[in-house]
């Protein structure tokens, strides 16, 4: 019989084999008004250590997914989104974990500042899976392991 595992799982299998702190962070960037905010920029950093800092761009639903490690056990990674026209959104959370987020960013000038909803696994679907997952391909294959 053949298990099949998606190449993110086998990537995440890896880190965690080789004694390495991991956090997983994913979520929807939007604005004010629930708008996404496409090429806001996405960093995942471990603190202290040896520190791999993990960056990406939300797409065009303002969603992104990353995975950071770090060769020592950090106590916190941070998540820091900026987008050109808003304000920067900085957050931190402990290793370990897998971070949802609904990020809300604030156009510079406007009152209050940028927020991050954690969500919960429960409401995960709605919040992230159904705008940023694409459905399966047909005919797409996953890789075999023995």
């Amino acid at each position: 019989m053949t298990a099949r595992l998606p190449v993110a799982a086998i990537a995440s299998l890896a880190l965690l084999a080789s004694g390495c702190t991991t956090a997983r962070a994913r979520g929807v960037v939007t604005d004010p008004e629930g708008r996404p905010v496409p090429n806001a920029k996405v960093v995942l950093s471990p603190t202290g250590g040896s520190a791999k800092r993990e960056t990406a761009l939300t797409d065009a639903n303002g969603c992104f997914s990353l995975l950071s490690s770090a060769k020592t056990e950090p106590n916190t990674f941070v998540l820091t989104v900026r987008a050109d026209g808003y304000k920067e959104l900085s957050f931190a959370f402990p290793g370990k974990e897998d971070l949802i987020a609904a990020v809300r960013l604030l156009a510079n000038g406007a009152p209050g500042e940028s927020s991050l909803e954690r969500i919960p696994p429960a409401d995960r679907d709605r919040v992230y899976t159904l705008p940023c997952v694409p459905p399966a391909v047909p005919g797409a294959t996953s890789i075999g392991i023995r």
